[in-house]
């Protein structure tokens, strides 16, 4: 499986191939399916490898960017790193074996905006290829502000989306009264490569960079009970559309 996917992202990535950018966050033992499927934005900072070159080693790769690598120049751990982490271990999902995870777009940037967000249409093709293996039960995606999101993007990928966004957490600005974090998500269906459908719950929370999730009252170091009792329902119910 892992050179079928190195030998097809050759194919679909051939005009980004010498460019810099990453693919693959998770090991290669995260590619099963059932697990769960996470997606960034595009990689940040500065461009340290050619996607032909992270191609061939991500696919293979038996560590996890999230725990393994520190992506601060002192080499600790980010804020993203941080949150990420703390979510899942919250949820009682382990990140290193049951979350495959990257990003929408593979190219590297310092900003979001300097990346041309049509490359997201480029990437999607082995995304798909991704989503044949997973199938998963729910695609968590960090990014939901505006149309240039990841959220927005598998929006439009959703096959016939007719689904209004459901909003799970908001909290409004007190001069404006405009919401300035929402936690979404929307029941997607997604068609494949070979025809077939699959069914995912897709949850989007405000860039993890920028915004961590609304803690506790009694506890900072916790999630919000009634954010995390929500998630665990939403996640549960995706278990059922299988």
């Amino acid at each position: 499986m892992n050179e079928m996917l190195k030998e097809n992202g050759k194919l679909i990535l051939n005009s980004i191939l010498d460019k810099e950018g990453e693919i693959m966050y998770s090991s290669s033992d995260a590619l099963k399916a059932g697990n769960y499927f996470l997606l960034g934005y595009n990689p940040g900072g500065e461009g340290k490898v050619l996607i032909k070159d992270h191609l061939e080693k991500s696919i293979d790769r038996k560590d996890n960017a999230w725990f393994d690598e520190g992506w601060l120049k002192d080499e600790k751990k980010s804020f993203l790193q941080i949150r990420v982490i703390s979510l899942f271990e919250e949820l009682g999902i382990d990140l290193r074996e049951k979350v495959c995870s990257t990003n929408l777009i593979f190219l590297t940037s310092h900003k979001a905006e300097e990346i041309d967000h049509g490359m997201a249409g480029y990437c999607w093709r082995f995304h798909e290829l991704l989503l044949s293996i997973l199938r998963p039960p729910v695609i968590f995606c960090f990014g939901n502000g505006n149309e240039m999101s990841t959220y927005s993007f598998l929006k439009e990928m959703s096959y016939d989306f007719k689904n209004e966004d459901k909003i799970m957490h908001r909290i409004s600005s007190q001069k404006s009264g405009e919401s300035k974090y929402e936690i979404k998500y929307f029941d997607g269906i997604f068609l494949l490569p070979d025809n077939k459908k699959i069914k995912s719950k897709i949850i989007s929370f405000p860039h993890f960079s920028r915004f961590k999730i609304p803690r506790s009252t009694n506890n900072e170091s916790k999630m919000n009970e009634g954010i995390l009792k929500e998630l665990k329902k939403i996640i549960n119910e995706s278990m059922e559309m299988k």
